[in-house]
């Protein structure tokens, strides 16, 4: 499970500006990201099905899994991995029940009682964050920077990945903090070259471990 977490790209059609989105997802495959996740809350269920299941078809040549925000019922109809689901989108016990027993499940934690309160029985990994003040979600909450993400990662054997505000300038702050891997939403997809954008968060990622 670890080794999906590394580069982890959050995405949907409309983070791309005027770009084709899936060919923004293409190249950042060709740059080595490691794990997908479909985001988009305004999207019908026809729609986002749809989307999921061509972003499943870009990704299959790269053996990497796609994961679906938080409509896990949507998962087994679109042939995808798994889920991510915060605090607030899902029971979690419905969620796996919903994705079934293999499917991989993701929870978003950003607090201590939050850590405390997940259930590794039912949780492959967690989303740790706010790591940095980001602009991509506007109710995410305080940036815990890299030592809060630490002291959270700390609390669980759990597998984590960071989120929130990571660009190839912080990326390196994070890797001591004992996450698996880095999530990204624009350092991605406004980048002007999404493949060489994928490969300079590998490196600077990597620059600690």
């Amino acid at each position: 499970m670890s080794a999906y977490l590394k580069l982890y790209f959050v995405v949907g059609p409309k983070d791309c500006g005027d770009r084709p989105w899936l060919e923004v997802v293409r190249q950042a495959l060709e740059g080595g990201v490691t794990c997908l996740q479909l985001r988009d809350k305004h999207m019908s269920d026809a729609d986002f099905l749809a989307a999921a299941i061509a972003m499943k078809a870009v990704a299959l040549p790269f053996d990497v899994p796609v994961l679906l925000n938080d409509r896990c019922h949507l998962v087994q109809p679109a042939g995808a991995d798994g889920a991510h689901v915060g605090q607030d989108d899902a029971d979690i016990v419905k969620a796996r029940q919903d994705i079934g027993p293999r499917g991989i499940l993701g929870l978003s934690v950003g607090s201590d009682e939050e850590m405390k309160t997940h259930d590794p029985a039912l949780v492959d990994y967690l989303g740790i964050g706010p790591a940095f003040l980001t602009t991509t979600k506007s109710d995410a909450g305080e940036p815990l920077g890299p030592d809060g993400v630490a002291a959270l990662v700390a609390q669980t054997k759990t597998p984590c990945v960071a989120i929130a505000g990571i660009n190839q300038t912080n990326a390196a702050e994070l890797a001591a903090t004992g996450v698996q891997g880095v999530a990204v939403v624009s350092a991605i997809s406004k980048a002007p070259d999404a493949k060489a954008a994928t490969q300079d968060l590998d490196k600077a990622f990597n620059l600690q471990n």
